[in-house]
């Protein structure tokens, strides 16, 4: 087969999957609309079904928009080859398809950036006590709280600290627990330890941190929501 032919193919096969992408956006646009809406939905219902519920359809989003990336970047390598090829009618005879066998999928083999809120990281957050998170609790705390007035907003902030964390396993945690690479946790437990009512409830911890008054081994954070001022 001659190398301009192989270029008209896998550009169709490009535009084929740019079509595809196209779709794939549409639908997690729809996705992030329907977790929005059940997050609003189910305010004041039991934490651990809410927590499910938000939470499955917040992994739907992260798996769509992956999708998306991988197409995008799959799409633009496709290009490329099909540009390098030219066209049919050429007269030149394809060797090997260097460029598609060189592709890598985004991300692969390279470290995720962890994820930000209000541009700060999650270890960003706890040792500056998260002044940037939702409003302070009162009364005398072991550590930094912070207060925030819904379900959705605890689930956006979760959703997009995560990014970069892998799921770890801690067998006495009631809740899903991550950590990243250079040890700072995030984790989003739905029963309280001390058996109140502020769950759900998301716990930070900073290895080697500096809080505002000493130094100590792992700093620490408390997120959790309360629709009235003041502190549960």
């Amino acid at each position: 087969m001659a190398q301009g032919d192989v270029g008209d193919r896998v550009r169709v096969a490009a535009d084929i999957v740019r079509a595809a992408r196209s779709r794939v956006l549409d639908a997690h646009e729809l996705a992030a609309d329907a977790r929005d809406a059940v997050a609003v939905a189910m305010e004041g219902s039991a934490p651990e079904h809410h927590t499910g519920a938000v939470g499955v359809l917040s992994e739907t989003v992260s798996v769509i928009e992956g999708a998306a990336e991988f197409a995008g970047a799959l799409c633009a390598a496709l290009s490329c080859f099909a540009d390098r090829m030219g066209r049919a009618g050429n007269g030149a005879v394809l060797a090997v398809p260097a460029a598609i066998s060189a592709f890598v999928p985004p991300g692969a083999g390279a470290a995720v950036p962890p994820g930000r809120w209000k541009g700060k990281t999650a270890k960003e957050h706890v040792l500056n006590g998260g002044v940037d998170i939702g409003r302070a609790a009162t009364g005398s705390k072991k550590m930094p709280t912070r207060l925030l007035s819904s379900y959705a907003e605890l689930h956006e902030l979760f959703a997009a600290l995560r990014v970069g964390a892998e799921l770890a396993d801690k067998p006495n945690y009631p809740g899903q627990f991550y950590r990243f690479p250079d040890g700072t946790t995030l984790a989003y437990r739905t029963h309280s330890r001390s058996g109140g009512d502020n769950d759900p409830t998301l716990d930070f911890t900073a290895p080697n941190g500096q809080t505002t008054t000493l130094t100590t081994e792992k700093a620490a954070l408390k997120v959790h929501v309360n629709e009235q001022d003041g502190t549960p």
